[in-house]
């Protein structure tokens, strides 16, 4: 039994004895997305969300999930389609391509209630419900990554004095399950150095507004699952928001389905590779304005209007529109 560990997550990799395996995080899932070894991962988080690993045939559920959301995405790790031959060089054994999978419910987890704002609570929090800053000193700070994390009582703050943050590089998770929160404005922020903001808002579901008003470049790579799980979301101001390192843009508005209009012009994807599921569950989307999403090679747009209505004025380009016809 193979363990690894990184700061946010701990995931346990079955492998045969004397198989040796590298441990950076993107070798460990590469060898488990696409080599018969390792076999089984036995996860707390780590490829609960946001990991696409297609050959997964059977989910074992030792433990009880109590969020709605959360268990979807679990469940979501092994829907993935896959044809025979690429089923086959992962599994020797595959006599057809995969065609569904199986779940083992040791513990009663399809059956039990589910709620749609908590997450997994691992420890006590204040119940913060305001906060006001003054003058915060941030030259230095490179990580608010999981800032007010599960601080689901808070229902107003004020960001602008989170000014000087030219220097942080970290953003993700920074507003999770803050499931009080009413609305947000990111244009006091200094983004040039930011890299990742995946699941900024996840959960969010009281959040109504978000501004990310930002002219100026910068390294946002990830932005995966930016607004899941934000039911009540019906504004978002991306005024002039620069995308163009951006990779990672799947589940962005995943079950926002308050959402009747979304204005993404000022999106760059030249460099996205996945789209997978961005509009999944958006069930009030009626306008969507994408006139400069453009495709590449690599782009993944699986599942991007799952569950969106059948009748949506999309305002796109002609080149992105062939992208689109093939869903």
């Amino acid at each position: 039994l193979l363990k690894k560990k990184t700061p946010l997550n701990m995931c346990y990799f079955y492998a045969p004895r004397g198989y040796t395996m590298d441990f950076s995080d993107k070798k460990i899932l590469t060898e488990f997305r696409n080599d018969y070894y390792p076999r089984i991962a036995v996860t707390v988080d780590m490829i609960a969300t946001g990991t696409d690993v297609k050959p997964i045939e059977c989910l074992l559920f030792m433990r009880d999930v109590r969020s709605k959301n959360y268990f979807e995405q679990m469940l979501g790790r092994a829907t993935r389609t896959l044809d025979f031959e690429e089923l086959k060089r992962v599994s020797p054994s595959a006599t057809e391509r995969k065609l569904g999978y199986v779940v083992v419910d040791a513990v009663g987890v399809t059956t039990s209630q589910k709620n749609v704002s908590r997450q997994l609570e691992r420890r006590p929090y204040i119940s913060l419900k305001k906060l006001i800053l003054g003058n915060l000193n941030l030259h230095n700070v490179t990580d608010m990554g999981g800032l007010f994390y599960n601080c689901y009582s808070l229902e107003a703050l004020d960001l602008t004095a989170f000014k000087n943050t030219s220097k942080v590089v970290y953003m993700n998770h920074m507003f999770w399950n803050c499931s009080s929160l009413k609305e947000i404005d990111f244009s006091s922020f200094d983004l040039t150095k930011v890299e990742q903001i995946q699941f900024m808002f996840y959960e969010c579901n009281s959040l109504v507004n978000a501004t990310f008003d930002y002219t100026s470049k910068n390294n946002i790579s990830n932005m995966n699952s930016l607004f899941s799980g934000c039911t009540s979301l019906r504004t978002v101001n991306f005024n002039n928001f620069n995308t163009e390192n951006v990779i990672y843009m799947n589940r962005m508005f995943y079950n926002c389905y308050n959402i009747t209009s979304l204005n993404l012009n000022s999106f760059n994807t030249l460099n996205v590779q996945r789209m997978d599921e961005m509009f999944y569950g958006c069930s009030s989307l009626n306008k969507l304005y994408i006139m400069n999403f453009v495709g590449n090679s690599l782009l993944n747009i699986e599942n991007i209007f799952y569950n969106v209505p059948k009748i949506i004025r999309i305002y796109t380009n002609s080149d992105f529109k062939k992208y689109l016809e093939k869903i």
